[in-house]
């Protein structure tokens, strides 16, 4: 996960310039560590964490109220 997630964010951060990010989970162990290494490696480039959702894989309508909240942002 952190392999994955550092050369994720390395990416968007220096290629795209990018420094705000939603970060947008599906429920679960595997989907948690993710989140916490990204959460982790944020920090390492400088990034602020704007939205923190997340969803269960098998409930659309759970989804479809992020994209609704993060219409705000």
């Amino acid at each position: 996960a952190e392999t994955q997630v550092s050369s994720l964010l390395s990416r968007l951060t220096s290629s795209l310039d990018l420094k705000r990010f939603a970060l947008i989970y599906p429920e679960g162990s595997l989907g948690r560590e993710f989140a916490a290494v990204f959460r982790q490696s944020l920090g390492e480039v400088s990034g602020d964490l704007i939205f923190e959702g997340w969803y269960y894989r098998s409930d659309i309508a759970s989804l479809n109220a992020i994209s609704e909240q993060l219409e705000t942002y």
